[in-house]
């Protein structure tokens, strides 16, 4: 159904995951909604993640201990994190922030704010893909963390019981039950965690197309520009200055991913984001890899049985916006990759980069701009943005229309920094 002529404009910045998802949420508010971004959408972060979709994921990553590891992924080829030597001074204040959320108290609060908001996320994706056509697009899966060491199993259990503590069930896997739901496996993994009632997107990027040709045909409308400025104007409106024009909009949301803290910097409201770059090495095979969706825990990638092949995304890079794609960290993902599943044909493979918008503390920032209510902030998922999107959606619905949020949103907050 076409929105009314009548009715409140809206203009979305960002057509990732998130700004698409609440562009049809807006649209289902009866908003008249214009998308704004410099790429095709779906073309920036939400082209290449993982594809996770886990209610489970909710453990921050910055935890109690962490500080002392980090050393060693650093001066490691194949470590988890990297940081670009360059950047590492611009970096530190994040960082500070970062190892200071690494509290129990923090843990907790972080932990139980994305539990509530991805509870429903799987149910609301199902949901979803009934209506844009795309059943083939999610699909049910257990979640599997993967270790070789027995050591790093128990560690690993200590945190995992935190879920516990809050409901969450998970199954531990000895050796034959690894082996059982994963027989293409190396058998160097002895042990798992595996949880249930979870799934993935095989697709994430035709996902985010079909929900966008969805958003086109429901009367929405794309500017493939980018928003070089945000200025809330003298009378209701709020001016946009693009690549080669300006306009005005009655509301805003600002769903830039790694590009958000600029725009919210021009309101006045300063945010630690920064960008956390992912890559991922898909290959066009699938023979001898995996049956679910599953994390290397040591190295902390995951491997996903995508419509395309197989992915293997994941580990974590600082090295800003502007510093070109470090190829290495792509040829390390495959290496791992086949390592852990030693019979996976090979094939041809395709690399990628792409920026995960992360603050310190795990948590998206969910709220209205503070200085003016005209404007949604919704940014700052970091690797959790697909998971994420179906709740935000709805609460920048919510929001914008003047409902009650579903769930609490205090932890989301802007000026929590």
């Amino acid at each position: 159904m076409s929105p009314k002529s009548g009715n409140p404009e809206f203009t979305v910045i960002g057509s990732g995951i998130i700004g698409i998802s609440s562009a049809l949420a807006l649209q289902k508010e009866g908003f008249r909604v214009t998308v704004v971004d410099r790429e095709k959408p779906g073309r920036s972060c939400s082209f290449g993640n993982a594809g996770a979709i886990s209610p489970s994921s909710a453990l921050p990553n910055s935890l109690p201990g962490m500080m002392f590891k980090v050393p060693g992924w650093l001066f490691r080829e194949d470590g988890p994190l990297f940081i670009q030597w360059q950047y590492f001074p611009k970096l530190i204040p994040w960082l500070i922030r970062f190892l200071n959320s690494a509290n129990w108290d923090k843990v907790d609060e972080t932990t139980s704010s994305l539990l509530t908001l991805h509870a429903s996320c799987f149910r609301l994706y199902q949901d979803l893909v009934k209506e844009i056509g795309a059943e083939d697009l999610i699909v049910e899966s257990p979640v599997i963390n993967l270790y070789k060491k027995e050591e790093d199993f128990k560690s690993a259990l200590s945190f995992w019981k935190i879920l516990k503590d809050k409901g969450i069930e998970y199954e531990e896997l000895d050796e034959p039950l690894v082996r059982e739901n994963e027989p293409n496996l190396s058998s160097d993994y002895q042990f798992g965690v595996l949880f249930r009632n979870s799934g993935f997107s095989s697709n994430p990027f035709r996902l985010v197309e079909k929900m966008s040709e969805r958003f086109l045909s429901d009367g929405g409308d794309f500017i493939h520009e980018s928003v070089q400025n945000i200025k809330p104007g003298e009378q209701e409106n709020i001016t946009l200055k693009l690549e080669n024009r300006e306009i005005q909009s009655e509301r805003v949301l600002v769903a830039a991913g790694a590009w958000s803290h600029q725009l919210a910097s021009q309101l006045g409201v300063k945010i630690p984001l920064e960008t956390e770059r992912g890559y991922h090495v898909t290959l066009n095979s699938k023979e001898g890899g995996p049956k679910n969706i599953v994390m290397e825990a040591g190295h902390k990638f995951m491997a996903t049985p995508m419509e395309i092949g197989v992915r293997f995304a994941g580990t974590a890079e600082f090295a800003g916006l502007k510093t070109p794609a470090n190829q290495t960290r792509a040829e390390i993902l495959l290496k791992l990759g086949k390592k852990m599943y030693p019979q996976l044909e090979d094939g041809e493979s395709s690399d990628w980069m792409g920026h995960r918008p992360s603050l310190p503390d795990s948590r998206p920032v969910i709220d209205f701009c503070p200085n003016n209510k005209k404007i949604i902030f919704a940014f700052g998922h970091g690797h959790r943005g697909l998971i994420g999107a179906p709740m935000t959606a709805q609460l920048v619905a919510e929001l914008s229309s003047g409902k009650k949020p579903s769930i609490d949103i205090s932890s989301f907050n802007s000026t929590r920094f």
